[in-house]
């Protein structure tokens, strides 16, 4: 099971409440994928409705820190509180630590988010 850590604004194994979350524009996470991982539930609490989950929000940074070679392909499946990323190859070397950064729309740019 790949290793989660919330950096900001959870902490550790705990994700943001949505008090926390509401107050966030962007979240970041870090995750330690070993070669036989292959998904990860990350909570972000930002309760998207149908309309912003159409847009594709939240806006997702991925930064590959260690490992993957190559890089892992992730795909991301996007829901109201959380997204699940999921490593399409288990083969030698494709973990490693990849850090999310999950970015909320302004609402000037993005209404109804």
């Amino acid at each position: 099971m790949a290793t989660l850590t919330y950096l900001y604004p959870g902490s550790g194994t705990t994700p943001a409440t949505a008090a926390q979350a509401a107050g966030a524009s962007v979240q970041v996470a870090a995750v330690q994928f070993a070669d036989a991982d292959t998904t990860v539930t990350i909570v972000h609490n930002w309760a998207f409705d149908t309309a912003a989950l159409a847009r594709s929000e939240p806006f997702v940074l991925e930064e590959q820190i260690t490992g993957g070679t190559p890089a892992p392909l992730l795909i991301e499946t996007k829901a109201t509180n959380q997204i699940v990323f999921t490593k399409q190859s288990t083969a030698a070397g494709s973990g490693g630590t990849i850090v999310f950064s999950m970015q909320r729309p302004h609402s000037i740019l993005m209404p109804n988010t």
